[in-house]
């Protein structure tokens, strides 16, 4: 009964702006949890709860290893690394970080819940999981849009690139603010 209804609502879920989010929660969610290759957390309508599972939005969680552009210089992959920018005289190409895969809300309810509000979720879930592991850095790969661009630098990340291959611009955030202490986001 549950899966039925759960079921539902991520059929029932709509962006129309993207449509390959939607894809991703009918197609690939479910998928890529039982092969643990994400975690995906929905907001739920609990006011609903009783009579059907409301989707309000969802993110994706996941590891990745982040492919530096070759733009960047010694000084700033040092910054993104936190120690050198060189392993064995060789320059630092990749760093491993969190990823932020999908972020959306449903277009029928985009008034009860923000962008922020999900994003700031996935960062707060992100933090939890560093304080057992290791790791610095979140990722994101977003569309090459001025909209999204704003709403990623208003919440403190930091692009550094453009993917070639996938035609996404590479946005990162630090987990702590404190490690960049005084750097500004223009001086990368």
């Amino acid at each position: 009964m549950l899966r039925e209804r759960l079921d539902k609502g991520i059929l029932e879920f709509s962006c129309k702006k993207n449509n390959d989010l939607e894809e991703f929660l009918s197609t690939r969610a479910i998928l890529y949890e039982q092969i643990s290759k994400s975690r995906t957390y929905l907001f739920i309508d609990e006011d609903a709860l009783d009579e059907k599972i409301s989707i309000l939005g969802y993110f994706s969680i996941g590891l990745k290893t982040l492919m530096l552009p070759d733009n960047l210089s010694n000084n700033q992959i040092r910054k993104l690394d936190g120690y050198s920018s060189k392993i064995n005289r060789e320059k630092i190409n990749s760093l491993p970080v969190y990823l932020i895969g999908q972020l959306a809300k449903n277009d029928q309810y985009k008034s009860l819940i923000s962008g922020d509000e999900i994003l700031q979720a996935a960062i707060s879930t992100i933090r939890e999981y560093s304080s057992c592991l290791s790791g610095r850095l979140i990722a994101v790969d977003c569309k090459p849009v001025d909209k999204l661009h704003e709403f990623y630098k208003r919440n403190h990340f930091i692009m550094i690139g453009h993917d070639q291959i996938s035609g996404l611009d590479q946005f990162v955030y630090f987990l702590n603010r404190l490690q960049i202490q005084g750097e500004r986001v223009k001086e990368f």
